[in-house]
Parts: structure tokens; C-alpha cells; sequence
């Protein structure tokens, strides 16, 4: 699937990709097959006034670590994200100089509820996160599955994370 605003994403096989208005709000969505409680969301925002050149981005993207709190706030920036994904936990940071795409990356792990907080019944998930800015717009991919769902899902959920491409 391939966005106007910059970016591709591939589904593995199996899994309901969706873009347009299928995709909810997002520019591209996933739902892993029946058997496992998972799925992916990805969004994008340009116009952000960075004030920065690809090539200052590209280098503070892979010098440096995005604060935990900055991670929550981009996974809940989008309006489609904040009922999506409650009490949110960034528990690991790391830059992804070496992504597939040869654009670097910011790759976060976290906890969170899905379908509503943890007191109004919410589900326990896991999350992975890739963020990046580029020609002064923001990517946000995460991909997220139920506690029970998690191992069978992790290597599809990476598969798919890196095979994000920037197109512009």
C-alpha cells in the first residue's frame, strides 16, 4: 500500500490490509488473521514547521533516543488513536539507524488497554511503535496485540514494521 503523503507499507500474507476510508481515519490499517488479536494502524501529519533539512533530521534521528513521553504523546496525537490505545507504557526506546528503507527511525515497545482503560475493562496489549519525520512530516506506525496473541504475532509485527518505505 502506498500513501500520498510519503510512505508504503506491505502486509504479510494473511493478514486484511485497508487504506481510504477503510482504514478508519488512518492512512493504512492491518488485522492479523482470525486466530490471533492483533492489528496495525499508521498515520501521518505533515506541515509540522520542524524548521530542519532531511539531513538534520536523519542525523538527530539516529544520534539520539525520542523521550518515552514524547513516544505516548505521538502514539496518542492522531484522533484515532487516544480510544484506541489506553494507559499507555513506553518501557523501550531505541533509534533504528539501520532500517530497511535506509531512512532511520525511532522503534519504541509499550503497554496499553485496548478497547478502553484498564478500569473500564480495557484488554492487556503489547505495542511496537516506528516513528519518523521526514520533509517536514510525521509517520507513525504501531502495531499492537492482546496479551494472549503476542508471541505468535511478534515476528509478523516485525516483518511489517520493517517493511515501511519512504517514498518521497
Amino acid at each position: 500500500m502506498v500513501h500520498a503523503n510519503g510512505w508504503a507499507v506491505t502486509a504479510p500474507n494473511g493478514w486484511n490490509a485497508f487504506q481510504g476510508e477503510h482504514a478508519l481515519g488512518a492512512d493504512f490499517r492491518m488485522f492479523a488473521p482470525r486466530d490471533l488479536d492483533a492489528a496495525c494502524a499508521f498515520y501521518s501529519r505533515s506541515g509540522l514547521g520542524l524548521g530542519m533539512t532531511n539531513d538534520q533530521i536523519r542525523s538527530a534521528l539516529g544520534a539520539s533516543t525520542m523521550l518515552e513521553s514524547a513516544i505516548a504523546d505521538f502514539l496518542q496525537a492522531d484522533e484515532l488513536f487516544p480510544g484506541e490505545l489506553s494507559d499507555i507504557e513506553v518501557f523501550k526506546v531505541a533509534p533504528q539507524v539501520e532500517h530497511p528503507s535506509g531512512w532511520p527511525f525511532q522503534r519504541a515497545s509499550f503497554t496499553y488497554f485496548d478497547g478502553g482503560t484498564q478500569a473500564s475493562g480495557g484488554k492487556p496489549s503489547v505495542g511496537w511503535a516506528a516513528i519518523t519525520f521526514k520533509n517536514d512530516a510525521v509517520y507513525v506506525a504501531y502495531c499492537g496485540a492482546n496479551n494472549s496473541s503476542v508471541e505468535p504475532s511478534k515476528k509478523a509485527i516485525s516483518v511489517i514494521l520493517n517493511t515501511i518505505e519512504m517514498t518521497r
